[in-house]
């Protein structure tokens, strides 16, 4: 039995594209995000020419599963000092009343914020593993994730 995968600073795993491609994502100062990398290839990258690529956007992700699945490879590890990358806050919205919108940051500091202060940002929730694979398809195919659109701020 493989010993269970541990979350791990700068850590670098190849996420899987479709049968042909793939991308990569890193481990984060906090558990449990990721930053997704605008790096889709078919061979592998060197690790270094990875984290100077774009980010996609920035996850809390169930990232267990699809390790020890086999699905995420690890890589490697990048030193977040090499090239770091900030947890953006994330909001929370009130479902019976959209006026209430918390901005929520990777520390669990929350306030109170406007929907203006939320655009751009993402709802907070834990990612899980075929949702973030498809937002990832959904990108490279030019095509609205249903999942996103879903998670976005609802203005009231």
């Amino acid at each position: 039995m493989l010993p269970r995968v541990r979350f791990r600073p700068g850590m670098i795993v190849r996420v899987p594209v479709d049968e042909e491609t793939h991308t990569y994502g890193r481990m984060l100062s906090a558990s449990p995000f990721m930053a997704f990398y605008d790096c889709r290839a078919i061979e592998e990258l060197d690790l270094s020419v990875v984290v100077s690529r774009p980010v996609l956007f920035v996850l809390a992700t169930e990232f267990e599963r699809p390790i020890d699945e086999g699905r995420w490879v690890r890589l490697g590890v990048v030193p977040l000092a090499q090239a770091d990358v900030p947890i953006p806050p994330q909001f929370m919205q009130n479902i019976g009343d959209p006026t209430d919108i918390q901005l929520i940051d990777h520390l669990g500091n929350v306030r109170a914020v406007s929907p203006d202060e939320c655009e751009g940002l993402e709802r907070s929730a834990v990612w899980q593993v075929e949702h973030v694979e498809e937002r990832i398809a959904d990108h490279y195919a030019g095509r609205v994730n249903g999942i996103t659109q879903r998670l976005a701020l609802k203005r009231p």
